[in-house]
């Protein structure tokens, strides 16, 4: 492949890295997900931002839509967890 085909396909990774990372970036802390945790409304957070929201607000809701919910009701999202581990993989092998 020539030099500038090269340099296309790098080009277009990088776009849809891009893209994808937007998707997998907790909007608390605005970096990619760290232990991904989803609540009952289907928003997702890391785990550490989305309890040190409901500490600093004193109100067990989600961030973004304010749907009340229990502590207990926080799981862990192992796919999107798997998803994050694949594309940290992505990102360390395009650099």
């Amino acid at each position: 492949m020539s030099p500038d085909g090269d340099h296309d396909k790098a080009a277009i990774t990088s776009a849809r890295l891009d893209k994808l990372a937007e998707q997998l970036t907790c909007s608390i802390c605005c970096d990619t997900f760290e232990n991904p945790h989803s609540l009952p409304c289907q928003h997702s957070f890391c785990y550490d931002c989305v309890v040190g929201c409901f500490k600093v607000t004193a109100t067990m809701q989600c961030p973004l839509c304010k749907q009340p919910m229990w502590m207990r009701q926080v799981t862990p999202n192992h796919v999107l967890a798997g998803i994050v581990s694949a594309f940290r993989e992505a990102v360390a092998e395009s650099s």
